[in-house]
């Protein structure tokens, strides 16, 4: 090939169509929506099995002019069907559309642009929903579009964000591929006598075009929607004869995509386009800030961002790893993680913050998060919640756990002072001062929320300028309709099997359950104790009557919960639980349970059959006796409470109306991003791979962690853990596990 540059021509998009009336029709509607003289349409019935196909394009034919409509007599499959139709007219270009696709707007004019942006690219693929290699918003996944937004407004955000990128691929995608006549001249139609019907044709044109020399290419300016699968099928037996045809003609074909797919170049222009996505499209942007030490607050804050998408963009943007602050894009556009270093690369940050436009923020927890993110309702000059999802916001040590990580009865300021001084010290000289910071911080938010009556109670008595609105956690909307408890007891000669769910600290009781089995044991009575979880060290088995069962996946609670088969759930918490997401898993499994008498869980079980309340400072002696009267005199549950009641559906309902944010922001101008942010874009790549690169140095850690627990759950080592001072625990914590 020469460097002149080449003859543009016409093209003709070719539709072939087997089966799928309803895709068929959506496709050539937004197909006659878009192409204009001198292109064409050309549409060929392969002998649909379904008439309804048939009769349905006949009748678009008589009253369409500008569409040409062929029908094979007997069906040729879809490489014979698209070599038909690549003949008919030798001076245009073809682009093969999939008849369950949907374009938009100057689709066309760009893949065009796009192939005679160079003289030795041969073949043009959109971004695409379905598309392998060329799919969005996840790599190499089939993806449903994004919610609250359509195809039209996709497209728009393609071409705003990348207006004119290429980038080389391996091979083109067949669903929307558009081939210069010049390349089909030099490199002959597709190879039906190899490919039969169907599969695998295309990656053989385009490795057949890159040894000629000619470019394959991924327009990442453009996004056509694609249904997949519908039209024309293909068969495991299909699959696999043309798959290995394909390897027999290009040996090196999947070592190819197999470096496509790990460098990913597209990767940077996936973040752009979902960027754009945000900014363009009619839905509010609300970002939240939470820390990454799990356990409840992180659960509520997922489960939010999944409740609001489709009404928001939710943004989520935690402490990371290496002292990055990680900014996580919504999970319809594809809930990947970008990033931060927040000393260097804060200016970027912001710059994607305002780029896709945030409209509101709600800060989860003020510990591990940088000053300057607590900061950023004012940077970005929008307002904020704040929910308070422990006791942080009044006492620097969280839980309102003393030294001793026992319930430390919220003594006035100067036991408070007192605690804070003692082993292990607090970096918090004055709690008063801590507390007026937090008051003028906290104070400017619009909105403040605590998960339930005692937690706000509490929280106003150590700031006492400030107030928080009582309101449970969304998942307790669902919990209405869960199964009634019944407590059934086992035979004669059998024990009662107490379940104990969770993460277990001191602080969640960890202690009392060794302690009261051990104490069954020795007393040798009908009661044994499973624990489904981990706990802060390596519980002594007390003679069969501690049976650990160790951690566990969200999605396994109920298989695993059924294995055990527990008469009864403990959740045996020392200290004030402001909701506690383990007792809403026991409530939604209809399980008896006894909790202690802090916190959320007693008003949460209040008035619920086979629900009992022991007082948090029980003795193992008197918890294993109260829980042997189970089996035998159950006492009566604990009585319902005169409180007001709380508004279970208020994040469905009422979160996003009071604010303003359901209705349809103003549209913000198309542009494409901003230096400083293709800058944050590109640094935020940079550290994710420097942090797949440490991912070898964390799982390292992880084996030392995990010899170390090993080596820690001799028994000898059991009473030895428990005696080592908490803030040595956590700095060995912290070195190894990083």
């Amino acid at each position: 090939m020469g460097a002149e540059a080449p003859r543009l021509r016409p093209v003709d998009v070719v539709v072939p169509v087997y089966r799928g009336l309803d895709e068929t029709r959506r496709c050539l509607e937004s197909v006659l929506a878009t192409v204009r003289p001198p292109d064409g349409i050309v549409v060929i019935d392969d002998c649909s099995p379904e008439p309804e196909v048939t009769q349905w394009l006949r009748a678009l034919a008589a009253r369409e002019p500008r569409l040409r409509l062929l029908r094979n007599e007997v069906n040729l499959g879809f490489v014979g069907t698209v070599n038909r139709a690549m003949a008919l007219e030798p001076e245009r270009d073809v682009l093969l559309l999939n008849s369950d696709t949907e374009v938009s707007g100057d689709w066309l004019a760009r893949m065009q642009r796009a192939a005679y942006g160079d003289p030795r690219i041969a073949t043009v693929t959109p971004f695409s929903n379905n598309a392998t290699i060329c799919s969005w918003p996840r790599f190499c996944a089939d993806n449903a579009l994004p919610p609250g937004i359509g195809r039209e407004e996709l497209h728009t955000a393609f071409a705003a964000a990348n207006d004119g990128a290429i980038i080389d691929v391996p091979t083109g995608v067949g669903f929307a591929m558009y081939i210069r006549r010049d390349a089909l001249d030099a490199l002959g139609l597709f190879d039906a006598e190899a490919f039969g019907k169907g599969y695998g044709e295309e990656n053989d044109f385009c490795r057949r075009a890159a040894k000629a020399g000619w470019r394959n290419v991924l327009l990442a300016d453009t996004f056509v929607y694609h249904a997949g699968a519908v039209s024309f099928g293909v068969d495991a037996a299909r699959l696999d004869t043309a798959t290995k045809a394909l390897l027999k003609l290009h040996p090196e074909y999947l070592q190819e995509v197999r470096r496509f797919v790990e460098a990913d170049p597209a990767l940077p222009w996936r973040w752009r386009a979902a960027l754009s996505v945000m900014r363009h499209g009619h839905l509010p942007v609300v970002l939240f800030v939470v820390h990454r030490r799990g356990g409840g607050t992180l659960v509520h804050v997922e489960d939010l961002a999944r409740r609001l998408e489709g009404r928001t963009w939710p943004l989520i943007l935690a402490q990371g790893d290496w002292n990055a602050v990680d900014l996580t894009l919504p999970a319809g556009l594809g809930g990947t993680v970008l990033p931060f270093d927040p000393a260097d690369e804060w200016d970027e940050l912001v710059a994607i913050l305002r780029h896709v436009g945030v409209d509101r923020m709600h800060i989860h927890h003020l510990l591990d998060i940088p000053e300057r993110v607590l900061d950023l309702p004012q940077t970005l000059g929008v307002p904020f919640d704040f929910t308070a999802h422990d006791f942080y916001a009044g006492c620097p040590r969280v839980a309102l756990g003393g030294t001793d990580e026992q319930f430390c009865g919220q003594p006035d300021v100067a036991g408070c002072n007192a605690c804070l001084a003692a082993p292990p010290r607090a970096p918090v000289g004055d709690v008063a001062a801590w507390r007026r910071a937090t008051a003028t911080r906290l104070g400017r938010a619009e909105r403040r929320f605590a998960p339930h009556h005692d937690a706000a109670r509490r929280l106003q008595a150590m700031v006492p300028e400030l107030t928080f609105r009582p309101v449970p956690h969304p998942d307790a909307a669902g919990l209405a309709a869960a199964p009634p408890p019944r407590l059934i007891l086992p035979p004669p000669g059998e024990r009662l099997r107490v379940v104990v769910l969770g993460a277990l600290s001191r602080l969640k009781g960890a202690d009392l359950i060794e302690a009261t089995a051990l104490e069954a044991a020795r007393r040798d009575l009908p009661v044994e104790f499973h624990h489904l979880g981990y706990a802060y060290r390596t519980l002594n088995r007390a003679g069969g009557r501690l049976i650990q069962h160790g951690r566990y996946r969200q999605d396994e609670v109920e298989k695993r919960l059924a294995a055990i088969a527990p008469h009864v759930a403990w959740l045996p918490a020392c200290v004030p639980e402001t909701y506690s997401y383990t007792l809403s898993e026991v409530i939604h499994m209809g399980l008896p349970v006894v909790v202690s008498d802090l916190g959320a869980p007693p008003d949460r079980v209040a008035g619920r059959s086979a629900s009992w309340v022991l007082p948090w400072s029980v003795t193992p002696a008197e918890a294993a006796d109260f829980l042997v009267s189970l089996r035998e005199s159950p006492p009566p549950p604990e009585p319902r409470r005169p409180l007001p009641p709380l508004p279970d559906t208020f994040y469905d309902e009422a979160y996003l109306a009071e604010t303003g944010l359901p209705g349809a922001r103003p549209p913000r101008s198309a542009e494409a991003p901003p230096p400083a942010v293709l800058r944050g874009l590109a640094l935020a790549r940079a550290r994710a791979a420097r942090r797949e690169a440490l991912q070898g140095v964390a799982a390292l850690r992880q084996r030392l962690w995990r010899i170390m627990v090993v080596t820690l759950s001799h028994p000898a080592f059991g009473r030895l853990v428990r005696h080592i001072p908490l803030a040595t625990r956590e700095w060995v914590k912290r070195l190894i596990k990083g």
